[in-house]
């Protein structure tokens, strides 16, 4: 399970969860999570970006490069820490 999730990775990781209907199949730009994120940090997308990247390296993303641009979509080990609301220490 991943290590020291902060607050607002979990907020982040959440909204790609709301965006995607919790599918671990589905391409989503950072842009298209806006709307599923608080209003504090709606707008500040350099925050966002750096925790999309934190999740990543934690395993609970996946980077998925189209010729559009970068899209991400849920890992597994992120639904399930969705699902079960377990959240590491």
């Amino acid at each position: 399970m991943a290590k020291n999730v902060l607050p607002l990775d979990q907020q982040v990781l959440q909204s790609f969860f709301e965006y995607g209907s919790g599918s671990t199949h589905a391409h989503t730009p950072i842009g298209g999570v806006k709307k599923y994120l608080p209003e504090e940090i709606r707008n500040d997308m350099k925050i966002v970006k750096k925790s999309v990247n934190r999740l990543v390296k934690k395993g609970l993303l996946i980077k998925h490069p189209t010729k559009g641009g970068m899209t991400y979509q849920l890992s597994k080990e992120g639904r399930d820490c969705i699902l079960r609301d377990e959240w590491p220490d």
